[in-house]
């Protein structure tokens, strides 16, 4: 099947059989060669435009996992103290030894963390160890 075509200024002029298809739909047939100023600016321009794309999607990808985080510390500062309340309660009913109950989303648990010495005030540290 062969489909004619004069996009990008009739660099491409016949796709068909033997055609390699980049990810974004851009044909470009198997016989194609930069093998002059025209074909040169015409892959130029599509190797810019591939990195001008990466470029918003990843632009778009920061925005959504930020939006995610703060909507997760939002769940987590609102619901987090009723959560562990809830967990503690289920914890003793079962047999008061288990940390942990798995729920269809997850396993919601307890975790011991060790004792940790946070410095908020570097300068304070400093005036008590001199």
């Amino acid at each position: 099947m062969n489909v004619e075509s004069s996009t990008e200024n009739g660099v491409l002029e016949a796709i068909g059989d033997g055609q390699d298809q980049a990810p974004d739909g851009v044909l470009v047939p198997e016989s194609f060669q930069v093998d002059s100023a025209k074909t040169a600016n015409w892959l130029v321009r599509k190797i810019l435009e591939f990195r001008r794309y990466q470029q918003k999607v990843r632009a778009w990808a920061d925005a959504e996992i930020h939006k995610a985080e703060q909507e997760e510390n939002h769940l987590v500062q609102r619901f987090g103290g009723a959560l562990e309340v809830w967990l503690r309660r289920a914890l003793e009913e079962h047999d008061g030894r288990r940390r942990s109950i798995s729920l269809p989303a997850g396993c919601v648990g307890l975790r011991v963390e060790p004792t940790r010495l946070v410095v908020s005030d570097e300068n304070s540290l400093r005036v008590m160890t001199s």
